[in-house]
C-alpha cells in the first residue's frame, strides 16, 4: 500500500516522486479534490445528488435540525477548548454557562444568516441556499432546543452500555488531548484528498459529538462510514491507528415530551432530554477495504457515472429534487 508521501503504484498517479510530492504540497482545499465523510455518506445515498450538490455546486436549503446541531456543537467546541487549555479550574459555573450560550448563540445567528444572505467557503462566495423550518417549527423554538440540548450535556448523567463509564454528565467524561482537528490528507492512488475536523482525540480513540432523535443501535454504529472514513484519514495523518470511535449523543426529547410540530416550545425538564456515550471500533483490515472502496468511489465521480436513485422515500424530502425530477421543484 503506498505510503502517505510515497507515489502511488498505479492508477490516476503514475507519476515520479518529486512530481508526487510537488503536488502534495501545492494542493489546497481550495484548489484540490477531496471527499469528505459528508460526501461518502451521500454517495451511498444517492449519487446523483453528490453530482447536483458537488459537481454542479448547487446548494441544498438549511434545515433547523442541521442548526441546532451546529450551534451545539459550537459552545461545547468552546468548553473543550477551555479544558484542554487548562482554563476549567478558573472558571466558575456561571461563567461557563455565560461563555458556551453565547457561543451558540453567535453560531445560531450566523447559520441563520448564512443561508438567508450566503457565506464565503475557501475563497468562494456562494449563494444563499435558503433556510426551510420544519412544519410549525418557530426559530426561537430552535434556538431553545439547542440551549436545553447544552444544558444537558452539563447537567444530565450519562447512558453507557461501556462497563466502567462513571456516572457523571458527557462533559465530566474524556480528557482530549486534541480539539477540532482539521485533516487534509492525500487518497493513495487518486489525486484527491480527505477533508474533515476531528471533533476531539483522546489517547485512544476518536470521538464525535452528535445531536440524535434516539441512541444508535450497535449495528447502525458499525455501518457507519465516519469511524472507517477518520480512522483512515488519522492513520494517513499520523501513522498511527486508532481503532475505537466514540459518539457523544445528545438525545432530543421524545415525541411524548414535545412534537416540534405543534409550535410549543421544546420541554423545560432537563430529564426530558437524554445524553449517552457509545462505541465502535474498526479492524485494520476494514481500513485497508475502505481505502479502496474510497479510491473506488473517484473513480465512479471521475467517470460520470453518477446515477439518480428511482422512487426513493427520501426523494419527497431531497432539498434539490427539483433538479433531478423537475416535477417535483418546489
Amino acid at each position: 500500500m503506498p505510503g502517505l508521501h510515497s507515489p502511488a503504484s498505479g492508477g490516476c498517479l503514475q507519476q515520479g516522486e518529486d512530481e508526487w510530492n510537488g503536488w502534495l504540497m501545492e494542493a489546497t482545499p481550495a484548489t484540490a479534490r477531496y471527499l469528505s465523510n459528508s460526501q461518502v455518506e451521500l454517495l451511498l445515498e444517492c449519487s446523483w445528488k453528490h453530482k447536483i450538490k458537488y459537481i454542479d455546486n448547487i446548494q441544498e436549503p438549511m434545515n433547523d435540525n442541521l442548526i441546532v446541531g451546529s450551534a451545539v456543537h459550537k459552545a461545547v467546541e468552546a468548553y473543550r477548548q477551555a479544558q484542554l487549555q487548562g482554563y476549567l479550574p478558573e472558571w466558575t459555573e456561571s461563567h461557563r454557562n455565560d461563555i458556551v450560550h453565547a457561543e451558540l448563540d453567535m453560531e445560531f445567528d450566523k447559520l441563520v444568516h448564512d443561508a438567508e444572505h450566503g457565506y464565503e467557503r475557501d475563497g468562494k462566495v456562494l449563494p444563499a441556499p435558503g433556510m426551510i423550518w420544519t412544519k410549525g417549527v418557530q426559530k426561537e423554538n430552535s434556538r431553545k432546543l439547542a440551549h436545553k440540548l447544552v444544558e444537558a450535556y452539563f447537567y444530565r448523567q450519562v447512558e453507557s452500555d461501556i462497563p466502567g463509564t462513571p456516572k457523571v454528565p458527557l462533559s465530566q467524561l474524556e480528557t482530549p488531548l486534541g480539539i477540532e482537528e482539521d485533516f487534509f490528507v492525500p487518497i493513495p492512488d487518486t489525486k484527491w484528498f480527505a477533508r474533515g475536523r476531528f471533533d476531539m482525540r483522546t489517547a485512544d480513540a476518536l470521538v464525535d459529538l452528535k445531536t440524535a432523535k434516539m441512541r444508535y443501535s450497535q449495528r447502525d454504529m458499525d455501518k457507519k462510514t465516519q469511524p472507517s472514513f477518520y480512522s483512515f484519514a488519522w492513520e494517513q495523518k499520523t501513522g498511527e491507528f486508532l481503532s475505537e470511535f466514540r459518539y457523544h449523543l445528545l438525545i432530543k426529547p421524545t415525541p411524548a415530551n414535545w412534537a416540534p410540530s405543534s409550535g410549543d416550545a421544546p420541554p423545560e425538564n432537563i430529564n426530558a432530554y437524554r445524553t449517552a456515550l457509545q462505541t465502535t471500533r474498526r479492524h485494520r483490515q476494514e481500513i485497508v477495504w475502505f481505502q479502496d472502496y474510497l479510491r473506488r468511489q473517484i473513480f465512479q465521480i471521475e467517470a460520470g457515472a453518477q446515477v439518480p436513485r428511482q422512487n426513493a422515500d427520501y426523494c419527497d424530502y431531497c432539498g434539490v429534487a427539483g433538479h433531478c425530477k423537475p416535477w417535483m421543484k418546489k
